[in-house]
């Protein structure tokens, strides 16, 4: 029971990784385009 829980929280904390590693180079892209147009 608590290897899955285990499991499931890791899984969880790469999606967030990555869904917050998107969302800053989103950012960096969008603010250097910003400053470059």
């Amino acid at each position: 029971m608590t290897q899955t829980i285990e499991q499931k929280s890791t899984l969880y904390d790469r999606d967030l990784n990555l869904w917050l590693e998107e969302a800053i180079a989103k950012k960096v892209l969008n603010l250097n385009f910003g400053t470059s147009l």
